[in-house]
């Protein structure tokens, strides 16, 4: 009869460890599902933060290539360079000056300001469309603390945006997607 007994408990004492390990397995499928939908999204909130800091490498190396040709072109500074705006959609339908007269003539590439800053327009514009969405290019004769600034502006913040950390604040100029590069520009007699 003990015999009986103890086979009846151990029986009993199986059946609810086999009832608790599927409970515990479970919750552990549970807690590993959180883990992984957790997991899921930081990746995405991760590779929309890469994203945004390429745009702004591209802008800012984009705003720095604006003013390394305004420096080299100071005969059109002011009067060329400034307040102009131009866009990845832009058409230039001027021959570059340096296309058409590169195998011919090497003595009259791009002389005139006017050809050059032309030039600068189709070839910053060539580099909007490949590098940026929906970009524009903003030159200003005179920005906050009395020096130029270049604006480079992408995504869906409009034309006409005020990129100037001063004007703004941090957290105003992230949320708008631009970058503003100031620079202090000469005009050449």
């Amino acid at each position: 009869m003990m015999n009986v007994l103890v086979n009846y408990r151990l029986s009993h004492v199986k059946d609810s460890v086999l009832g608790s390990t599927l409970i515990e397995v479970l919750v552990a499928l549970v807690i590993l599902g959180i883990g992984v939908i957790g997991f899921s999204a930081m990746q995405l909130r991760s590779v929309a933060v890469v994203n945004e800091a390429y745009y702004r490498t591209q802008a800012i190396l984009i705003a720095q290539d604006v003013i390394e040709r305004i420096k080299a072109n100071p005969r059109g500074w002011p009067n060329y360079y400034a307040s102009q705006e131009w866009q990845g959609s832009d058409i230039v339908v001027m021959q570059p000056c340096i296309v058409s007269a590169m195998p011919v003539d090497l003595a009259s590439v791009c002389d005139q300001v006017n050809e050059v800053v032309e030039f600068d327009h189709f070839e910053l514009s060539q580099q909007l469309r490949v590098s940026l969405p929906k970009a524009t290019i903003s030159i200003h004769g005179s920005c906050a603390g009395g020096v130029s600034c270049v604006d480079v502006m992408w995504g869906e913040t409009g034309a006409g945006t005020d990129c100037s950390v001063a004007l703004l604040g941090v957290e105003q100029v992230m949320d708008h997607h631009c970058v503003s590069v100031n620079f202090i520009a000469y005009r050449q007699q």
